[in-house]
């Protein structure tokens, strides 16, 4: 296996994340579907706030912010793992 760049690593690292959050993120979304659904069309005319519009940015806020936290914490062991050897 050929050597691989710390960034080349990362980026790897949260397209894999993001992956995984998203296929978790799908499958919760479906499930909290079915709930809200009889009562979606008369809530959004009363609010004028679209449910499932914000569940998915919610959804979308929490990967972004896991794959941030994950590419942070891969650096702290990183930067660790560098001041470790000298």
């Amino acid at each position: 296996m050929a050597p691989i760049s710390a960034y080349a690593a990362v980026e790897q690292l949260t397209a894999d994340v993001g992956d995984v959050h998203a296929h978790r993120a799908g499958q919760s979304r479906c499930r909290g579907r079915r709930s809200t659904t009889a009562t979606s069309p008369r809530s959004d005319a009363v609010s004028g706030v679209n449910l499932d519009e914000e569940a998915a940015n919610m959804l979308r806020y929490q990967q972004a912010y896991a794959a941030a936290a994950q590419i942070i914490a891969v650096a702290n062991e990183m930067f660790d793992d560098t001041r470790s050897t000298r």
